[in-house]
């Protein structure tokens, strides 16, 4: 599973850099889960949709 750096900030404990893990790609969208580094909530995600903010390009573990 690829893991992505974003600049996301959590909504549970306000720390930035939630992790990106991405589950499934079409040509269309990017679907995956947020997670908090600090306090692990979770995120449902697609690419593209809410939060507002994009991936960081380039950060990728």
């Amino acid at each position: 599973m690829e893991k992505v750096k974003t600049d996301f900030e959590c909504d549970i404990c306000g720390a930035p850099g939630m992790i990106f893990y991405v589950e499934d790609r079409d040509i269309y969208d990017t679907y995956g889960t947020l997670v908090c580094f600090r306090c692990g909530a979770e995120e449902d995600y697609v690419e593209g949709q809410e939060p507002e903010m994009r991936i960081q390009e380039g950060i990728i573990f």
